[in-house]
Order: structure tokens, then sequence, then C-alpha cells
């Protein structure tokens, strides 16, 4: 998976901020931000509904 995906997924999915994604992978705040807001909105409804099921799941 390459970085910009795996920075998004970790955003969404882990709860893990702008700044801290930015530092892990070398890039912007701003960059992470335009990632996150330009990715398919299909893509960001499927790992939402993934992370609910995921969140769910656990607390059973």
């Amino acid at each position: 998976m390459d970085i910009k995906k795996q920075a998004i997924t970790e955003y969404l999915m882990q709860g893990v901020g702008y700044r801290e994604l930015a530092k892990k992978y070398g890039v912007s705040r701003t960059m992470i931000n335009k990632w996150v807001y330009a990715a398919p909105v299909r893509k960001i409804i499927l790992y939402f509904f993934a992370f609910y099921i995921t969140f769910f799941l656990r607390r059973e």
C-alpha cells in the first residue's frame, strides 16, 4: 500500500491526527489534509463502514 492510502486509512480507521501522520510520512499537514479530502467518497464510506463494524464487534 502506498503512503497516501496508508495515511488515509490510519486517519479514518485509527483516528491518527494530521500532525502525527505528517511526521511519520515526512509530508506536511496540509498534504495529509488534501489526501483525505481528495479520496473518493465511495472509498471513504467503505472505510467508515468497516470502522463501525470493527468497533461494534469489539464491544461484544
